[in-house]
């Protein structure tokens, strides 16, 4: 009987995601206790279900045994790896194409192979197999939406939800789908985004006891959910969860205040402020203040500065940029501004912010 370390299992999920590196007698360790000689091919398969071991027995009855993190078959066929719920990961000394044409017939989504050269080699190849699933997965032609229809989109979907308006669920539908072709490579990130877009809609009745269960049950299954359509299935299930508990916003205030906020998340690039928002709705720019503040806890202007640098942030990461490119492109009038700003919102600099997360 083989034995497989827990901890190593757990070391390796955390080095897949971002953690510490794996030393590679560990990995050496694991292929051992799993029988695997490189080079293999790895893939991803999304597991909505339990993943059929009897796809990894084509061809002729073998026995398959059970170790920790892991479905091995004896004969030497295809490995399982499953290391959260969601995906599963399938390693293959040989030929793979008989398992996924299995797979395929039993109603799994694969993605395309990666070959694992050598054991310092394992985290790279399922962390590129798992991006494989993820095209696959999606459509790419929606891909290049700008932040600006994210934008819209969301403050839209949360607008109809809170208003229980018939069109809601398109709506949610319409913004989840670009948010999870814009941001496909990054599982964390779509994951971010679903959060905020709760934490967005339950803001007014943030300390509401009868909200609170349901809000954290959301909470939880998001950061449980490892594939994109189980992201999108916990994100309406969280909705089911929370829409109940929503109070009805008093008739004009609402949509005079979400019109304020899918003006501001469509135009925060441009030179834009209260006066121009509060002429773009139909009030008075005290009113609207007031509103804000009311509703957010904040100002207008804070408010808008907070969609700037959350686009900076964006850009700091994804791009090599220089400051002077970045503050125009968000908003900013001079990068002397952009700096002072993003130091306020965020407590470090947009440099030390770029170095830090890269790092």
């Amino acid at each position: 009987m083989t034995y497989i370390d827990i901890q190593e299992i757990g070391l390796l999920t955390d080095a897949i995601y971002g953690g510490p590196r794996l030393e590679i007698g560990a990995v050496k360790r694991l292929l051992s206790a799993w029988k695997l000689v490189t080079p293999f091919d790895v893939f991803a398969v999304d597991t909505p279900k339990p993943f059929p071991e009897s796809c990894l027995r084509i061809g002729k009855s073998r026995k398959v045994s059970r170790a920790t993190g892991s479905v091995r078959n004896d004969s030497g066929s295809a490995r399982v790896l499953t290391l959260h719920p969601g995906i599963a990961y399938v390693l293959e000394p040989t030929d793979i194409s008989s398992v996924r044409s299995a797979l395929e017939l039993a109603g799994f989504a694969a993605g395309a192979s990666e070959t694992c050269a050598g054991p310092g080699d394992l985290v790279r190849a399922i962390q590129q197999a798992v991006l494989k699933l993820r095209r696959a997965q999606l459509s790419p032609g929606v891909a290049t939406l700008t932040t600006l229809a994210e934008g819209q989109a969301r403050a839209l979907a949360l607008h109809r939800v809170r208003a229980k308006h018939e069109g809601a669920a398109e709506a949610v539908r319409s913004w989840v789908d670009i948010v999870m072709n814009r941001h496909q490579d990054r599982l964390n990130t779509v994951r971010r985004k679903l959060v905020e877009g709760l934490c967005l809609l339950t803001l007014e009745q943030d300390v509401a006891a009868d909200l609170a269960y349901p809000f954290q049950v959301a909470l939880r299954r998001l950061v449980d959910t490892f594939s994109l359509p189980a992201l999108r299935e916990a994100f309406d299930l969280a909705l089911i969860d929370i829409v109940p508990f929503l109070h009805a916003p008093p008739a004009g205030v609402s949509s005079l205040f979400d019109d304020a906020v899918a003006f501001l998340s469509s135009r925060f690039d441009q030179n834009i402020g209260l006066a121009q928002t509060a002429r773009q709705v139909g009030c008075s720019e005290a009113y609207l203040s007031r509103l804000f503040k009311k509703q957010t806890g904040r100002t207008l202007t804070d408010h808008l500065q907070a969609l700037r640098v959350s686009r900076a942030r964006e850009l700091l990461l994804e791009t090599d940029s220089p400051l002077r490119v970045i503050a125009p492109k968000t908003g900013f009038a001079t990068a002397k501004h952009f700096h002072r700003v993003f130091l306020k919102q965020t407590g470090m600099t947009p440099h030390a912010f770029r170095s830090s997360y890269r790092a």
